[in-house]
């Protein structure tokens, strides 16, 4: 497939996935058993791949700590105030998950909520 350069299939979210796609994802996975390819899957923790094999090899994420996303906060607004209030309902509504950090984070900053002296009376919007 890659001649002989190496390559890269990068496939997420296979929690999401259908039974044919993952059947088709298995023949491919046979059909690269010998190629210097590599197969990137990502999924959630309670997906667990259907694929047998010595080839294959599972690595878990944690979540972020409460110290790392509220650090991972500051990062995002920069100069924009963050209560303490507001930093709780973060790191609590978030869950350690980066993506949803970084989304929920923006979405507060683009609607104004980190960025007012009033911002620990806003925190009622999101509950």
């Amino acid at each position: 497939m890659t001649g002989d350069r190496p390559g890269l299939i990068v496939i997420e979210d296979l929690h999401w996935v259908d039974p044919t796609t993952l059947e088709l994802i298995g023949l491919l996975l046979e059909r690269l058993a010998s190629s210097r390819c590599l197969v990137l899957c990502t999924s959630r923790p309670e997906f667990h791949p259907p694929w047998p094999g010595d080839r294959l090899s599972t690595f878990s994420l944690e979540e972020l700590t409460a110290d790392e996303t509220a650090a991972m906060v500051q990062r995002i607004t920069g100069e924009a105030s963050v209560t303490p209030a507001m930093l709780t309902l973060l790191v609590d509504k978030t869950d350690g998950n980066p993506l949803f950090v970084e989304e929920m984070t923006r979405m507060m900053l683009d609607a104004g909520l980190l960025d007012q002296t009033g911002a620990s009376d806003q925190a009622d919007l999101l509950e």
